[in-house]
C-alpha cells in the first residue's frame, strides 16, 4: 500500500511537471483572441496593410466543422483517427475600414500549430483578415478570408485605440 501511494505520488508530480514545463512559453493575454505563444503582433499599419479586410463586426452565426484524419495505419488500412475542428464565423459588419464587402461576411478561423482564434456568438470585434494565397486556397480548398492568433483581431472592448486610429486614416480599397 505504501509503495502503490509513492508511484501515485510520483506519477502526479512528474505529470505536474510536465504540464507546467509545457506551458511555460504560453502566455493569455486577456485582449487576444486565443491562447498564443510569445509573438510580436504586427503594428497597425502593416496589419492594414497584409489586411484584405478591416472592419467592426458582430457575430451572428458560427459554423463549425470536424474531419477525421488518419493517424496510424497497419496492413488493412487506417487503424486511428484525430479529429480536426475548422471554424468560420458570420458577421454582420457594423463599420467598415478596408475592403469593398457586403453587410455581412464569412470569416475563416486559421488554425496555426493547433491555435485557432474563436469568436463568441452577438459579440463585436475589431477584424483584420487576410486574403488566402493560391497554395493556401489549394491546401484549405475554399477561398474565405482569414483571422489567426498572430493578428490584431480583438473584442471591440479591447480595441478603442485601433478603432481612433481607423477612424482618422483614410484607406484605400
Amino acid at each position: 500500500m505504501v509503495l502503490n501511494f509513492k508511484l501515485i505520488k510520483f506519477i502526479f508530480i512528474l505529470f505536474s511537471s510536465l504540464i507546467l514545463f509545457s506551458q511555460g512559453n504560453r502566455k493569455t493575454d486577456n485582449t487576444s483572441l486565443c491562447l498564443t505563444y510569445d509573438t510580436s503582433i504586427p503594428n497597425i499599419e502593416d496589419s492594414i496593410e497584409q489586411s484584405e479586410y478591416v472592419f467592426i463586426g458582430k457575430v451572428i452565426e458560427v459554423i463549425r466543422t470536424e474531419k477525421l484524419n488518419a493517424t496510424d495505419y497497419n496492413s488493412n488500412g487506417p487503424i486511428d483517427f484525430e479529429s480536426e475542428y475548422n471554424y468560420w464565423f458570420i458577421l454582420e459588419v457594423k463599420e467598415k475600414f478596408k475592403g469593398n464587402f457586403k453587410t455581412k461576411i464569412k470569416i475563416y478561423s486559421r488554425n496555426f500549430s493547433g491555435l485557432c482564434p474563436i469568436l463568441e456568438l452577438n459579440q463585436s470585434y475589431l477584424i483584420y483578415s487576410r486574403k488566402m494565397k493560391k497554395f493556401e486556397i489549394d491546401h484549405f480548398n475554399h477561398s474565405f478570408p482569414y483571422i489567426y492568433c498572430g493578428d490584431r483581431s480583438k473584442k471591440l472592448e479591447h480595441s478603442k485605440d485601433d478603432v481612433l486610429i481607423l477612424r482618422k486614416m483614410k484607406i484605400n480599397n
